[in-house]
């Protein structure tokens, strides 16, 4: 849930503001409406209001409008209520840990209580201001429609008008749209904003409104109520559907009800039969005994009659069975922040939900002395008068009552949320000691205010790393990912608030990685291989022993092979008394480094990181093939087993070395070696691989670097990719001609033929044939595999082997990206990997990420929106008889009118800074610049204030040099001289410097009246 009412901008200000007592009520801010102009002690004065004061939100005519696709002109023309339930909306399901943006297309409904349109009054002040916008930014049925179009919501989009009673009846219609099976998740709320005086004029002549502006609720001075405006909203799923998908549950609705007064006593008198059966039917439709409810929140508006008439229906249902010693608190949030009126209902149930969350009562503020007129002797209702705390035993379960002036009751049962089952068990997983956390906004601005709110409540958080894992989780889960994106991988909360707090600062940290993503497609991944004599004792051993899927992948691979090799993988791997000598035997070494690539292929997919393309070096193929769904685990196990035993078999002695230099500068001293060294792998510009016999290496090698090459001899056991291995190719090629092979689903670029595999080419056996005697192409491979638009480049294998080539090959600002290290015995190098991809806009799967560990959702930072100033009216409300001024064209209003003695009239308009924002969206080269469209709207608006208003031709237009807007404030001359035939000649000239000459003149036009 979320909020934003008077002094409280958010859901946990708002309870610090209950907690403390805080009246938050002020006098009427000068930009709403002069009390000059419409107060008067005498509330009878026609055309005058009774009260100076009112409950008001700070910032109401800011909006980030951009946050929500809204173009800036578009933002001006709408109602402050439409623009805060978008933030507001935002804000509740981010706090719900669920990502607004991964709603799209669901059946989320939207009920919202509006019952105000004084933005719209304003437009009646200045007509010519509208336009269409104006009518959707101000229509009450748009105020829920825009929000399920902004995030793609396919439920119910209902707006309420029930006055007073608004909100908590669309609490009440979406809790029935979840029952009925209609919405599976529901906003429910209202909003309300008082921006125009003459409602506060009309209650103050139907005597509704407290003369010192406070609502005295249950007591003796009680004399009507002040008005206030907000925005509140709740988040809604079924009971069930929450428990199962382990959602944050604040509180449970148990059950509510709504009926009609019907004919009493006048059409805004309360009935209180009426009240009494809508109790009543709440309470039996909740499953509660009403002696069980603890507190109710009060519809409470502090009227000398209406407060007794609440309290004697609502004692007379509480009352039967209840203990003398057990009387139900009763409060009214209306004295801390007065009557919301179409929001009041859900300002009383977000005040509510934190009472039974927190198991305290706020005080009840102005209550001095008991209203006389209500039995609080033979009533079991008690009214706090400070901080109380809810009595332990007993569930916590209370009610929130809300009436509407036309007699529409709305009652709504609420219990404290269900204990959170006890984490289990991790079983035999270790718990990661690094943890990845995930930031995004919209902006550069908005990324650092959010990496400071969230560096703030880390620095409250206990040092266990499971704290922080809880915040990790809960803010990869419950956030969508917007493109300027932050990631950092911490070991605990003061480790991570440090990197978040330095990027929020604008400096360098090593655990902080920012990038904004471009574009909105997501990244294309692709995944390499890596090749024999990469592996050691140990590999990716973190990642055995924390991530699930890596596990069981190692261990399925393991029962496949033991009756190939006759002993256990993972003692092999990661035994105590495991040798690097026995891994360096090629009959282990290959079988192993497939299974770690293809565990480290599921776990990626796990994390919902998939290849769009494969490549594989050497023995990398197999996997590459794997993954590509050519072979099956099966099949593949057995021919890589079978290929390694026959090759550890081979007599012939061999070698290979690693020459530091490009294939053509190697090629002239293996020409003409009769079974001597031949090159073996094409890996870069600076780095190709030769092999063959001990001694014809031996002699290359010399023969290199009497060139000036360095030269450095491979630890292998046999001369790969030669001639060395025909022997072994009798028995493999039977054997790979049994085995069934697909064509591949993924794009499979080969590293033997240096570009894509095509048709059936990938179901060849003889491929695999030729694959272990020719040479390896990695470098032309590479180039072909970037041909496929590729983003970013993993490598899956125990070192960063590929990872250098690669960026060798195609430069450093591609991002290649390792998955294990060597040394690293916390698997840091996968998260920063991850990291990385999260900041190029990749989507991760967080449950897949923590599969196997019990995460709570936590609260986390919510979104900083960067609010600007959206507001058309440049005066505050007036009264009709002060109108006259502000009708001109908005792009006068602020203009300073002067004549010359030559008969010309002079307009200096002011422009940039907060004024008219969206001017800001027209420009050059990046440079904001005055549309010549600006002109045009200002040279009319300026002839109809000089020569009257009727149809102008603007002609003879010369744009001569651009007008630069800029942050600050700079002014805009406009002159006027009339001409024959009625019409007037006008120029936009510099209003800062007249040494200019013409060269200060902007644009040349003039104005003739139309035909």
């Amino acid at each position: 849930m979320s909020c934003r009412f008077p002094k409280a901008d958010s859901v946990d200000a708002f309870w610090q503001l209950l907690r403390e007592g805080t009246d938050a009520i002020s006098e009427v801010p000068a930009e709403r409406w002069s009390l000059e102009d419409f107060y008067s002690a005498d509330g009878q004065t026609p055309g005058k209001m009774s009260t100076r004061w009112g409950g008001f939100v700070d910032g109401i005519d800011r909006f980030d409008a951009g946050f929500f696709g809204i173009a800036p002109r578009e933002a001006m023309h709408m109602s402050p209520q439409q623009r805060l339930l978008l933030e507001v909306a935002w804000e509740s399901l981010e706090d719900a840990s669920l990502p607004p943006l991964g709603l799209a297309g669901k059946p989320v409904g939207v009920f919202v209580g509006v019952a105000s349109f004084d933005y719209y009054e304003r437009f009646l002040e200045q007509p010519n201001l509208i336009n269409g916008y104006t009518l959707t930014g101000n229509a009450y049925s748009v105020a829920a429609n825009r929000l399920s179009y902004v995030l793609d919501l396919r439920g119910p989009s209902v707006v309420v008008d029930t006055a007073c009673s608004s909100s908590l009846v669309s609490v009440h219609l979406a809790c029935q749209s979840l029952q009925l099976g209609e919405s599976d998740l529901a906003l429910a709320g209202g909003t309300h904003a008082m921006l125009a005086p003459w409602v506060t004029v009309a209650a103050s002549k139907g005597e509704f409104m407290a003369p010192d502006g406070r609502c005295k609720t249950f007591d003796a001075r009680a004399n009507g109520y002040v008005r206030g405006e907000g925005t509140g909203l709740v988040v809604l799923k079924r009971l069930e559907d929450a428990l199962r998908d382990g959602d944050r549950i604040r509180a449970v609705i148990r059950g509510s009800a709504v009926n009609q007064d019907g004919l009493s006593n006048g059409l805004t008198a309360p009935n209180p039969q009426a009240q009494v059966a809508v109790l009543k039917q709440a309470y039996r439709g909740a499953g509660v005994e009403p002696k069980d409810v603890g507190y109710v929140e009060a519809h409470g508006t502090g009227t000398r009659l209406g407060d007794p008439m609440e309290l004697n229906a609502l004692g007379s249902v509480l009352a039967p069975g209840r203990s003398a010693q057990e009387p139900c608190w009763v409060g009214a949030v209306k004295t801390n922040i007065g009557h919301l009126e179409a929001a009041a209902g859900i300002a009383g149930l977000i005040k509510t939900v934190l009472v039974v969350e927190h198991g305290e009562v706020p005080p009840n503020l102005h209550f001095e002395t008991p209203n006389p007129l209500i039995p609080f002797a033979q009533l079991p209702l008690a009214v706090p008068r400070a901080l109380t705390e809810w009595k332990p035993g007993r569930p916590r379960i209370a009610g929130v009552s809300s009436f509407g002036f036309g007699g529409t009751n709305a009652h709504v049962v609420v219990a404290e949320a269900p204990a959170r089952a006890p984490a289990a068990p991790a079983g035999t997983l270790s718990e990661r000691t690094v943890h990845l956390l995930c930031l995004s906004s919209r902006s550069e601005g908005g990324l650092r205010a959010l990496a400071s709110r969230q560096a703030e409540r880390l620095a409250g958080l206990r040092e266990e790393g499971s704290a922080l894992a809880d915040v990790a989780f809960s803010a990869g889960i419950g956030r969508s990912p917007l493109p300027e994106r932050l990631a950092v991988v911490a070991r605990t909360p003061s480790e991570a608030a440090g990197a978040l707090s330095a990027f929020s600062e604008g400096k360098a940290h090593p655990a902080a990685l920012h990038l904004k993503r471009k574009g909105k497609r997501k990244p294309r991944l692709a995944f390499l291989f890596t090749g024999q004599g990469a592996q050691y004792v140990g590999m990716a051993r973190a990642l055995h022993q924390t991530q699930p899927v890596f596990r069981d992948v190692i261990e399925r691979c393991d029962q496949l092979l033991a009756p190939l090799l006759g002993r256990s993988l993972l003692e092999v791997l990661y035994a105590p008394a495991a040798s690097n000598d026995t891994l360096r035997m090629t009959a282990l070494a290959q079988p192993a480094l497939f299974s770690l690539q293809v565990a480290l292929a599921e776990m990626l997919r796990s994390f919902g990181v998939v290849p769009s393309a494969v490549l594989g070096h050497s023995i990398g193929e197999f996997a590459a093939a794997h993954v590509a769904g050519v072979l099956s685990l099966e099949d593949a196990l057995r021919l890589i087993a079978e290929r390694g035993r026959l090759m550890q078999a081979l007599d012939a002695p061999g070698a290979m070395a690693a020459v530091f230099a490009e294939a053509r500068q190697v090629l002239p001293q293996l020409v003409g070696r009769a079974e001597g060294a031949r090159i073996a792998a094409y890996n870069s510009a600076s780095n190709t691989v030769i092999s063959g016999p001990v001694e014809a290496v031996a002699a290359a090698v010399e023969s290199l670097r009497a060139q000036g090459l360095r030269c450095q001899p491979l630890s292998v056991s046999h001369a790969f990719h030669s001639r060395l291995m025909e022997p072994a190719m009798p028995a493999f090629g039977p054997l790979a001609a049994g085995i069934p092979m697909a064509r591949p689903k993924v794009p499979w670029v080969s590293t033997l033929l240096a570009r894509s595999m095509v048709g059936d080419e990938a179901r060849d056996p003889g491929y695999w044939v030729r694959h272990a005697l020719e040479p390896v192409r990695f470098m032309e491979g590479l180039g072909a595999l970037h041909k496929e638009k590729i983003d970013a480049y993993i490598e899956l294998g125990p070192r960063p082997v590929l990872t250098a080539l690669a960026r060798d090959i195609l430069g450093e600002g591609v991002p290649c990206l390792p998955l294990v290290r060597e040394g690293d015995e916390e698997g840091r190098t996968l998260f920063e990997s991850l990291g990385q991809l999260f900041t190029l806009g990749a989507e991760l799967d967080w449950r897949g990420i923590d599969q196997g560990r019990a995460r709570q959702r936590v609260a986390v930072a919510q979104q900083p929106f960067q609010r600007e100033r959206y507001w058309l009216f440049e005066h505050p409300a007036s009264a009709p008889s002060a109108r006259t001024a502000s009708a001109a064209h908005p792009m006068l209003a602020r203009a300073e009118r002067s004549e010359g003695p030559d008969g010309t009239v002079r307009f200096r308009v002011p422009l940039g800074g907060d004024l008219f924002p969206y001017l800001g969206d027209h420009r050059i080269f990046g440079a904001e610049v005055l549309p010549a469209t600006g002109y045009i709207e200002i040279a009319q608006a300026a002839v109809n204030a000089w020569l009257g208003e009727r149809e102008w031709v603007l002609e003879d237009l010369e744009f001569r040099r651009p007008f630069f807007m800029s942050k600050e404030t700079r002014t805009l001359d406009i002159h006027l001289r009339r001409e024959g035939s009625g019409g007037a000649q006008f120029s936009f000239e510099n209003s800062q410097d007249a040494s200019m000459g013409d060269s200060r003149v902007y644009v040349f036009g003039r104005a003739r009246p139309a035909s």
